[in-house]
């Protein structure tokens, strides 16, 4: 009733009715339950307990326009998840960074760091067994294995898992390329080094070369040049809009530009060849 006065000696009560913003008939009186904060209503004077009384001409128009109570706060948007684009990014930063060695007491595993990772699982397990629950990481990419005078004449494989955690939950943003390698009891396995024809390659725009890369393990105290599916090696690429590799070393151009492509082999090692698709 702001801005009306009662013309009275006594006191008495205004009856107000308050309406939808477009119920200009006043047709539904709402009840106190049925408004809602934020939304704007119409308050309409509707008379007055004393009939012997008026209301004064202080009320020049009885109808009030207001907002009811405020309008909540909207909750916070929930924070996007990872793209496929961000999840291959952090696949691929892994895997740039991956190499394992292993010495008569511990395996040490490594793996790039993901700079939007909260934190890794670490998966390690024989070689011929099913992988456990992993081993929680956090704050580095270094994972050390205690090995006793056995286990350190077995082949073991690992790989790791990048995390993210939003709105209190971990999202998994992608696992690592398997890594192998072979304790002192399993002879011509672990691989000495990669060679490649070319470290540096230029490709035109949809043509392709191949990588030929091979690798030597020392087998009886001698060295064993493999080569193909033989040498177990894996591929990819840093950029695949430039240029994409395929299972067997084949690199193809897709635009113009540079990039990396990575071989390496089941123990780590690697070799990376820069590029050039013009």
């Amino acid at each position: 009733t702001t801005g009306g006065l009662v013309e009275s000696a006594m006191n008495g009560e205004i009856s107000i009715g308050i309406y939808e913003k477009a119920d200009t008939v006043y047709r539904k009186k709402m009840k106190a339950a049925e408004l809602v904060a934020g939304d704007i209503y119409v308050a309409r004077i509707e008379g007055y307990s004393d009939p012997n009384y008026q209301l004064s001409g202080n009320f020049d128009n009885p109808i009030y326009t207001f907002a009811y109570g405020t309008k909540p706060e909207p909750a916070p948007a929930p924070a996007p998840l990872p793209t496929e684009q961000e999840k291959k990014a952090a696949v691929t930063k892994m895997n740039n960074g991956l190499s394992t060695t292993m010495k008569s007491d511990r395996l040490t595993f490594k793996w790039g760091l993901v700079n939007d990772a909260d934190g890794y699982y670490v998966y390690v397990a024989n070689a011929k067994g099913k992988y456990g629950n992993p081993i929680k990481v956090t704050g580095k990419n270094l994972y050390t294995y205690a090995l006793n005078g056995k286990s350190a004449k077995k082949t073991f494989k690992m790989r790791v898992e990048a995390y993210k955690v939003i709105d209190g939950k971990e999202v998994k943003l992608g696992k690592s390329q398997e890594l192998r390698i072979a304790g002192s009891g399993v002879d011509g396995y672990n691989v000495k080094s990669i060679k490649v024809s070319k470290t540096k390659l230029k490709i035109k725009v949809g043509k392709t070369k191949n990588a030929n890369a091979k690798v030597t393990v020392i087998k009886n105290k001698k060295k064993v040049v493999k080569k193909g599916k033989k040498a177990g090696l894996v591929y990819w690429s840093t950029n695949t809009k430039i240029a994409t590799v395929n299972k067997n070393g084949k690199i193809k151009g897709v635009s113009k530009g540079k990039c990396k492509i990575y071989v390496m082999a089941r123990n780590g090692k690697k070799k990376k060849i820069t590029v050039t698709v013009g």
